[in-house]
């Protein structure tokens, strides 16, 4: 893929992170993950993929928005579990 599909790809999946964060907060991105494996489970790589890709933009710009918050870090790090079953 080329850098600027990349980017674009990267600035869709903020956006629509933050519009998640917005309405839905930490359940959102919980939810985002429980999902994730469940499609992952039933064989569609790519959607799991991309709901992983909303997730981890949607924690980031929770961190930054925290600056390193003990909260935000202790619920990555409970997710983190899940997250790396979902990428298997």
């Amino acid at each position: 893929m080329s850098e600027q599909v990349m980017t674009r790809r990267a600035l869709s999946a903020k956006t629509i992170a933050l519009g998640l964060l917005e309405r839905d907060g930490i359940a959102g991105i919980w939810q985002l993950h429980l999902d994730a494996t469940a499609i992952y489970r039933d064989r569609h790589r790519g959607a799991a993929e991309s709901l992983i890709e909303i997730a981890d933009a949607a924690v980031e710009s929770m961190m930054a928005a925290s600056s390193g918050s003990g909260l935000v870090v202790a619920v990555t790090q409970a997710a983190e579990p899940a997250m790396i079953a979902a990428r298997e």
